[in-house]
């Protein structure tokens, strides 16, 4: 079975998880890359992790991977969730997509459209 190929958005310490799930079990898993928006924390990451990194969401989405982890703060996540609905890219949140219930339930709505 080839290697479960997963895109990242965001390049903070909480990616680190999933970046070190994919070097540790590299035979299940592979980072296709990571939408960084920073420059400099993009050269960072793929210096530490080996990992591309990119600056749109349409490079990350070039590599195709089977899903996205979705590993932003809570203002970020449900436009990033909704972008990827809009575009059949199945999404992993890292953490909830909104810090309470009217947040979720609006989260719901945007992808349901």
């Amino acid at each position: 079975m080839d290697p479960i190929r997963f895109g990242i958005i965001g390049g903070g310490w909480r990616s680190d998880f999933f970046l070190k799930v994919a070097r540790e079990l590299p035979d299940r898993f592979q980072v296709s890359g990571l939408f960084v928006r920073d420059d400099d924390k993009g050269q960072r990451i793929t210096e530490t992790w080996g990992a591309p990194t990119f600056r749109s969401l349409d490079e990350l989405l070039a590599t195709k991977p089977l899903f996205v982890v979705v590993s932003v703060p809570w203002p970020v996540c449900p436009p990033m969730l909704v972008e990827l609905t809009d575009r059949s890219v199945p999404a992993l949140a890292e953490t909830p997509p909104a810090p309470d219930l009217a947040g979720l339930i609006a989260v719901n709505e945007l992808t349901r459209r």
